[in-house]
C-alpha cells in the first residue's frame, strides 16, 4: 500500500523554514522510505531524525522509560544546585557512573569531548534531555555496550550509583 505524501505538510511555519503547504523534505524522506520498508527504524536518515527529535533506537519503549528514569535520578544526584543542569565536572562523573553501570570504559577526555559537543554545552551548563537524548543515542550505537551487562540491569546500576552519591553528599553535609 503506498502512502499518500502530498497529505503531509509543515504546519510549523516559523521552525524549519518552509512556508505553510510546503512539504518538509525530511519527513517526505522519510514517509518515501517508509513506502520503501515497513520497517523504517534503521533507515531513515538521520537528518529526519534529528529534526523532528525522534527516538529511533533498538530500544523497546519501556526499556527507554525505566533508563530514563534512572538517568533522571543520576543527573538529578549530581545537580546539586537543582537549577535542572549540570556543569562540566557534575557531567564527567555522572559520565563515569554511567559508563560503569553500562559496562563500558570511562575516558575523562571522551567525557569532556561529549560535553562540550552537546547542544547549549558552551554555556557551561547542560540539561537532562540534552544528557539523556545524547546518551540514549551513544548507547543504542556502541557495540561493546550492547555486548555488556543485560539492558534490565542498567537502570538498577544507575540507581544504586545516585543512592551512593546521595549517601556520600549527606555524609560530607553532617560532617561540617
Amino acid at each position: 500500500m503506498a502512502l499518500d505524501i502530498t497529505r503531509y505538510s509543515c504546519v510549523n511555519v516559523g521552525r524549519h523554514g518552509q512556508r505553510q503547504g510546503e512539504a518538509d523534505p525530511a519527513l517526505l524522506d522519510m514517509l518515501h522510505v517508509m513506502e520503501q520498508d515497513p520497517l523504517p527504524m534503521q533507515v531513515v536518515s538521520e537528518d529526519a531524525r534529528k529534526q523532528h527529535g525522534w527516538l529511533r533506537t533498538p530500544f523497546e519503549s519501556a526499556e527507554v522509560s525505566e533508563l530514563g528514569e534512572a538517568m533522571r535520578e543520576l543527573f538529578s544526584a549530581y545537580d546539586t544546585s537543582e537549577d535542572g543542569q549540570i556543569d562540566l565536572a557534575e557531567f564527567v562523573q555522572a559520565q563515569m557512573h554511567l559508563a560503569e553501570a553500562v559496562g563500558d570504559v570511562f575516558d575523562r577526555r571522551v567525557a569532556t569531548h561529549r560535553f562540550y559537543s552537546m547542544q547549549n554545552a558552551r554555556l557551561g551548563r547542560v540539561s537532562f534531555s540534552g544528557f539523556f537524548r545524547e546518551e540514549v543515542k551513544r548507547l543504542q550505537d556502541d557495540a561493546d555496550v550492547n555486548a555488556g551487562p543485560p539492558r534490565a540491569e542498567w537502570p538498577k546500576r544507575l540507581l544504586w550509583c545516585a543512592n551512593q552519591i546521595r549517601l556520600g553528599q549527606r555524609h560530607r553535609h553532617v560532617q561540617v
